[in-house]
């Protein structure tokens, strides 16, 4: 079954009472413990490299995750950073940003642009998320930031719009030039390998 997950980003307030603050301490802790298990199966996919076993870890906990995240979004609306802290909704971002859930990505986006056009969006995010998207639906990404590893067993990345003015695209939203970005992610995982 499909669940039909829509809302107006921009007037969402609380479906309920307003939560205590007690509340969204907790809702934040709940969300930085998703984003802690989320990034501990990844340094763990890093570390050992693709296996079944990992895969399908990763797969369960950003299953999870995003139902979580659907859940407390359909319970207390969009929280902004007033409600749960500046590292409560970077969590919000990875988790959308590592969902399995390509519609629920998709359905952010128009809200990831106006968040970042606004300043409560890093350039980093709105980039990522971008990509994903494009990506996804086979589309060439606009800011490089999606990459797959080619046979030589570099990270190259996919597609890209308008190559010729990706870096242009990237220092608007704060990334630094592909080259460099490239460079950086080849040798992270050059270092991991056995």
């Amino acid at each position: 079954m499909v669940l039909a997950f829509s809302f107006q980003w921009h007037s969402l307030s609380y479906l309920h009472a307003a939560p205590s603050t007690n509340e969204l301490s907790n809702v934040r802790a709940e969300l930085l413990n998703m984003a802690e298990n989320d990034q501990d199966i990844r340094k763990v996919f890093v570390k050992e490299g693709y296996t079944d076993l990992t895969a399908q870890k990763m797969h369960e906990i950003d299953t999870r995750n995003t139902q979580r995240l659907k859940e407390i979004i359909g319970y207390y609306g969009w929280l902004k950073t007033e409600d749960i802290e500046t590292d409560g909704l970077n969590a919000i971002w990875l988790i959308i940003q590592h969902s399995p859930d390509y519609d629920f990505q998709e359905e952010f986006l128009p809200f990831a642009k106006r968040s970042f056009h606004a300043g409560e969006l890093s350039g980093q995010n709105y980039a990522l998320l971008t990509d994903r998207v494009l990506v996804h639906n086979g589309k060439a990404q606009r800011y490089g930031t999606q990459f797959k590893i080619g046979t030589d067993q570099k990270a190259i990345p996919y597609t890209i719009a308008d190559p010729q003015n990706v870096d242009k695209r990237r220092a608007d939203v704060g990334l630094p030039s592909l080259s460099q970005y490239s460079d950086l992610l080849n040798n992270y995982y050059s270092d991991k390998q056995p």
